[in-house]
């Protein structure tokens, strides 16, 4: 029986890399007042969809209490303005990259109930 990865190493990190270019991206425009705190909250809507569809193409649900809470639960910090300078993106990326992988490699998936 063929082992299944979702998310092999090489996605992972092209997954993380592009975490970090929205953070980056964001961190920059919170730098202009106002405006650019605007414009970092909608770019936060858009990497969060982005990944999202990234995620559920590799067969990566979200129906996972433990594994919706490690990649929205950033969400909630980057919808506070001058918060979103935080890389939280980059963290709920990784987090759920790591838990997908581990999932895999050992068999073992997440309790869908808490």
């Amino acid at each position: 029986m063929k082992q299944e990865i979702r998310i092999d190493k090489t996605t992972g990190v092209v997954m993380v890399a592009v975490a970090v270019l929205f953070d980056a991206v964001n961190a920059g425009l919170n730098l202009i007042p106002l405006l650019g705190q605007v414009l970092a909250v909608l770019v936060s809507i858009i990497a969060y969809l982005t990944f999202g569809f990234w995620f559920l193409s590799r067969g990566v649900g979200f129906v996972n209490p433990k594994r919706a809470a490690s990649f929205f639960g950033s969400a909630i910090i980057e919808a506070i303005p001058v918060l979103n300078i935080l890389p939280c993106i980059t963290v709920g990326v990784a987090l759920t990259v790591l838990v997908v992988q581990l999932e895999d490699k050992t068999g073992i998936k997440m309790p869908k109930k808490v």
